[in-house]
């Protein structure tokens, strides 16, 4: 942790070198949409899904249905297959380029990017969502 965060403090003094405080006003401000966009990612991956416990109150080994994903060619291809996620999990040692699409792992309605967007509309996200938590609960 000290490590990253000694980086992140040498690349704001580097944006402060380059373009004064200006320079360190750019450099926050992208972090800041970096983390949120990192946080919206990892909210509609696994938003609605939840493990089950085994008898000993241990969580249930991470399975394809742990995490949403969308099969779009496109936006894989773009994406290096993050929206094949729940491969990801199940086989966490996969190289992205590797991963694989699952019939059991619940579907998202549109890419990534959309989802992004959408999730900022919490009513509008549920209103796409739940029906899809629904329909793989009673699967």
């Amino acid at each position: 942790m000290l490590h990253w965060s000694l980086l992140s403090f040498a690349m704001a003094v580097a944006a402060f070198a380059v373009a004064g405080a200006f320079g360190v006003i750019v450099f926050s401000f992208a972090g800041l949409v970096a983390i949120i966009e990192l946080e919206l990612v990892d909210y509609i991956e696994h938003y609605g899904l939840v493990r089950d416990r085994d008898a000993d109150g241990k969580l249930l080994p991470v399975r394809y249905e742990h995490s949403w994903d969308y099969a779009g060619w496109l936006t894989n291809a773009l994406l290096i297959n993050l929206q094949r996620h729940s491969d990801h999990h199940a086989h966490g040692g996969r190289a992205y380029g590797a991963l694989n699409n699952h019939a059991e792992a619940p579907q998202l309605p549109i890419s990534y990017a959309g989802m992004l967007v959408i999730a900022l509309i919490p009513p509008l996200y549920r209103a796409m969502i739940h029906p899809r938590l629904r329909a793989t609960a009673l699967s």
